[in-house]
């Protein structure tokens, strides 16, 4: 749903919608990329792999992350783990 500044009954709900569609895009980008790292290897993986893998255009998937590198960053930061496997 596309927020219309000018219609006064647009309400937070409408916000809160808009965020939670923002957040399952960026979760599948992150599912596809980490499908893509899994596969290629994080050292090879280009962001036209992951616009591939998640049917995006290229402004769709920038518009999210900027890298590769700040998509598995964002996935794996706060987690601990080994993650040797994806990057190599």
């Amino acid at each position: 749903m596309l927020y219309n500044d000018t219609d006064n009954s647009v309400g937070m709900e409408v916000i809160y919608e808009m965020k939670m569609e923002v957040d399952e895009r960026k979760k599948q980008i992150r599912q596809a990329a980490m499908k893509v790292f899994l596969d290629k290897g994080f050292r090879n993986t280009v962001m036209n792999d992951i616009m591939e893998a998640t049917g995006l255009s290229r402004g769709g998937l920038y518009h999210h992350y900027g890298s590769t590198y700040e998509i598995f960053i964002r996935h794996y930061g706060r987690r601990k783990i080994n993650a040797e496997k994806i990057i190599s």
